[in-house]
């Protein structure tokens, strides 16, 4: 069965969650210098 909303909607939430830990490690980084 294909369904593009739950694609989308998988695809956002991968994106959210690669972008938290991004912005986390950044901060993280930033902190220790």
């Amino acid at each position: 069965m294909f369904n593009p909303f739950s694609i989308i909607t998988r695809f956002h939430t991968d994106s959210a969650y690669y972008l938290v830990i991004l912005c986390s490690f950044r901060n993280s980084c930033g902190g220790l210098k």
